[in-house]
């Protein structure tokens, strides 16, 4: 069976809309047809590997786009890895996904063991100047994204074509009454599955995508992608907000009619920072896990309605048309549905992430949730949740105390075990002259009960940043001991 989403890429490419421009990347434009060419160009390339995956060296050009798609249409899975990755993670990765061979368009200076790498040829010659034949080919597994395993090795997690269809055949019962004349930011590492939405989703409906400036520092270079290309649909990181933060008195984006937010909690202040830059834009916050394939529910942030938030974070709403959500005796997210993985490559943890509820086969997200009224909201990681005094505490609701006394201040909670093996809570923030120690402790003592409050209060200059644009709470970790 053709994959909706694949069939709709396959006439967009291959259609009347040729002239019409896909992508700017790094101030290049690319239209249709010439991406159309660079896709056979890499098809011709691709077809008569036997193999089922192929590695894609990623970074931000076009032709790694037009890889990933060739290698769809040889109904193949791609991995994404980055050259400038540690050689032994590589090494992981190859044996893990038995991978013989991985495509690149820059000369790699280093031997990885048993792999071939592809490059990129000349222009298709007339002989494979004819678009593939979905009817011809089998679709199994469309791509694997590795993530950080518990045991040290990484972890890959096999998304279907299956997988995600469902998630598109969710997404346009969403409504978004996506037209040619959209225009998609795509802000993501091509390692991280939001990614896939921000390309995947134009290209589908025949718009196009825009990626950010990499010669830019990151807060300006997504400032600079939402103004000048005129961005009509983003899907970003929370975390965003606080990048843009000194912008937002400037921001003025009247182009701009969605914004979904994904990938880690969307708080109230955030949500209502934003509103005030875009009164008239549409702000979803979606939820999804990579397991569940980008993501897995959606809540519309009515702009005249109350905001549905527990503890400060907003609601996550309900689930997409093809997935389905539960909660275990301890509040965790289950997440069930098409849109859920066979399972990781790594047949071992299978058994430990994944359960059978009355038959139907779930994902154990290890987030905390909570239903109200049909609609659900996830309130942290289950690590994210301490026990203090015999007290169940969610960090979040220490961000969130701290976020209503110092609004324009962003905070992480973490916890630590002292030298008695009893737990404490450490609070970071950056650094402010109007405020000490003593005044933050003072002012949360008067909302939050003793048990709850931090032990200390840490000061830092700037928060770290991973690479998709998240918070990185490991990273603080190292300050607590």
């Amino acid at each position: 069976m053709i994959p909706g989403f694949l069939e709709k890429i396959h006439q967009h490419l291959f259609s009347n809309i040729q002239d019409k421009t896909l992508s700017i990347i790094e101030n290049e434009q690319t239209t249709y047809e010439e991406f159309a060419t660079l896709v056979l160009t890499k098809y011709s390339n691709f077809k008569d590997i036997s193999d089922v995956r192929i590695g894609i060296y990623i970074d931000n050009h076009i032709d790694v786009y037009a890889a990933i798609i060739a290698c769809w249409l040889c109904g193949k899975s791609y991995v994404p890895i980055k050259s400038k990755w540690p050689i032994q993670r590589i090494n992981q990765i190859c044996k893990i996904s038995n991978l013989n061979y991985i495509y690149t368009r820059k000369y790699i200076d280093q031997e990885i063991d048993n792999i071939h790498y592809l490059s990129p040829k000349n222009p298709v010659a007339s002989s494979f100047a004819f678009p593939p034949n979905l009817l011809e080919i089998q679709f199994n597994e469309a791509y694997v994204l590795f993530t950080s395993g518990t045991t040290g090795e990484p972890k890959g997690v096999s998304i279907s074509f299956e997988n995600i269809d469902s998630f598109f055949d969710g997404f346009e019962l969403l409504n978004y009454q996506i037209t040619e004349d959209d225009r998609f930011l795509q802000m993501f590492d091509l390692t991280f599955d939001l990614s896939i939405c921000s390309f995947m989703i134009p290209m589908a409906y025949g718009a196009s995508f825009y990626t950010l400036n990499e010669q830019l520092v990151k807060p300006l270079a997504l400032y600079d992608a939402l103004e000048t290309h005129k961005i009509t649909f983003a899907l970003m990181i929370p975390s965003s907000i606080h990048l843009l933060e000194k912008y937002l008195d400037e921001i003025e984006l009247p182009n701009l009619r969605v914004t979904q937010f994904c990938g880690e909690a969307l708080t109230f202040n955030q949500i209502q920072k934003w509103k005030s830059c875009v009164p008239h834009c549409q702000i979803d916050n979606v939820y999804g896990p990579t397991e569940a394939t980008i993501y897995c529910t959606r809540y519309i942030a009515h702009p005249n309605v109350n905001l549905l938030h527990q503890n400060g974070i907003v609601c996550i709403g309900q689930p997409l048309s093809k997935s389905t959500i539960c909660l275990n005796d301890e509040d965790e997210i289950f997440i069930g549905g098409h849109q859920v993985t066979k399972g990781y490559l790594n047949d071992a943890l299978n058994t430990q992430a994944f359960t059978n509820i009355v038959g139907d086969r779930y994902y154990k997200s290890g987030d905390i949730g909570k239903s109200i009224d049909n609609h659900y909201y996830c309130l942290g990681r289950k690590d994210q949740q301490i026990k203090v005094q015999g007290y169940r505490i969610e960090l979040t609701e220490i961000e969130n105390a701290f976020a209503q006394l110092f609004p324009n201040q962003i905070s992480v909670a973490v916890s630590k075990q002292n030298e008695k093996n009893y737990t404490e809570i450490i609070l970071f923030t950056l650094v402010n002259s109007e405020l000490t120690e003593n005044i933050i402790l003072m002012q949360l003592e008067k909302v939050l009960p003793e048990y709850m409050l931090p032990r200390k209060v840490v000061f830092i200059e700037e928060f770290n940043y991973n690479i998709n644009g998240k918070l990185d709470r490991n990273y603080l970790k190292q300050w607590t001991n």
